[in-house]
């Protein structure tokens, strides 16, 4: 089609759509072939390039972080293992613990004094901030000596019960500073109170001595809680350790009440966690305006194991730092043991020596076992 003929059948089609009244200018004037073209500058050009490119590299932008944050939200989680895993171990690192704390502060032949609440004991102006909770210390230390360490030193047993009264026995294995073996031994019933209820009654062995226990277990859409109680004797309720477990991410908190006659002596939380294939202990205790927060280790240094312990004390107008070296120092004469204290701080270091539990005592656990401390 030539060039002529396309212009007649535009103008054609231009005039068939003008109305009939007078037009305000003549179609019939207009050329088509000389009309003014129009087009963009070189700089108009230049800036629609980089507003289409920016308006590019921003979509580009969004569906890659989109593309990210729904790989990132689909993607597996890394599991932190627990440092306790099941409700065996659980229940045994309870009863365990909750049994050398009450017998840590309740026993004469350890020479462990009934512990005074820490806001009465004056300070010593002369000594170390720190000085005055080793006492406190030391009871958690006798209780923990054997529990803390390489994850794998601490052996779990479930084992089919040989005491007919009681359905589930529980062995604990374990080692202390020293290297010498401990066993406890757990004996309990279980019953299902409701679905969200377990509830358990039975006793743990120690040192020829049978410390009754009780506790529950309740489990809920949000969390699991385990309480547990340990008493002197099956006919002393007034004195006992109890204790709650809670386990939130991969930190798992136990919760200790000491009661003596009833009355609430001392409330403190411990918070075991692995660090290295080591469990790790966090300490914490209040007592008015007292404040004490423990970090606990075992650390093996030139063939001597040890326990390393970071500490921070505060009181209403004191704040004190600082770090312990608690060894173990055995007399061969009396075949008993200490612990030693090397405190140090940024003012200075003091050595302390505490009375330390013989875990290990044969002569006891050959006595009879239904043996049990005097209310």
């Amino acid at each position: 089609m030539r060039k002529k003929e396309i212009i007649k059948i535009i103008r054609t089609s231009v005039v068939s759509m003008v109305p009939d009244q007078k037009p305000l200018f003549d179609i019939n004037k207009i050329d088509f072939e000389n009309l003014p073209v129009s087009l963009p500058s070189p700089r108009a050009r230049y800036f629609s390039g980089l507003a289409l490119k920016a308006v590019l590299t921003a979509l580009v932008i969004l569906l890659s972080t989109a593309f990210l944050y729904v790989s990132w939200k689909n993607a597996p989680v890394d599991q932190v293992d627990p440092a306790l895993e099941g409700k065996e171990q659980i229940y045994s690192f309870s009863a365990v613990s909750a049994t050398n704390l009450l017998y840590a502060f309740l026993s004469e032949t350890g020479n462990l004094p009934i512990m005074q609440p820490m806001a009465q004991k004056p300070l010593d102006s002369n000594s170390l901030l720190v000085m005055d909770s080793l006492d406190s210390l030391n009871k958690y230390l006798n209780t923990i000596e054997d529990l803390i360490g390489k994850r794998d030193a601490m052996a779990f047993e479930s084992l089919e019960s040989d005491r007919q009264e009681y359905q589930v026995q529980l062995v604990l294995s374990t080692m202390d500073l020293l290297g010498t073996p401990i066993q406890y031994i757990m004996y309990y019933n279980e019953t299902i109170q409701d679905s969200q209820t377990n509830v358990f009654s039975g006793i743990l062995l120690f040192k020829g001595t049978e410390f009754s226990l009780e506790g529950s277990q309740i489990t809920t859409d949000e969390e699991t809680k385990m309480e547990l109680i340990a008493y002197s004797s099956a006919h002393n309720k007034t004195d006992f350790v109890k204790v709650e477990h809670k386990t939130e991410n991969d930190q798992q908190t136990f919760e200790y009440e000491f009661v003596l006659d009833d009355e609430t002596v001392q409330s403190s939380e411990l918070k075991i966690e692995t660090e290295d294939e080591d469990l790790k202990i966090e300490l914490s205790m209040e007592e008015g305006d007292y404040s004490c927060a423990f970090e606990i280790r075992r650390v093996s240094e030139d063939g001597e194991d040890f326990m390393k312990v970071d500490y921070d004390i505060q009181t209403t107008d004191l704040d004190e730092q600082g770090e312990i070296r608690v060894t173990v120092v055995f007399d061969e004469i009396s075949q008993t043991s200490v612990y030693h204290y090397f405190v140090s701080s940024e003012d200075k270091d003091e050595e302390y020596e505490q009375d330390r539990i013989e875990k290990d005592d044969d002569e006891d656990e050959d006595e009879a076992d239904d043996n049990e401390i005097e209310s």
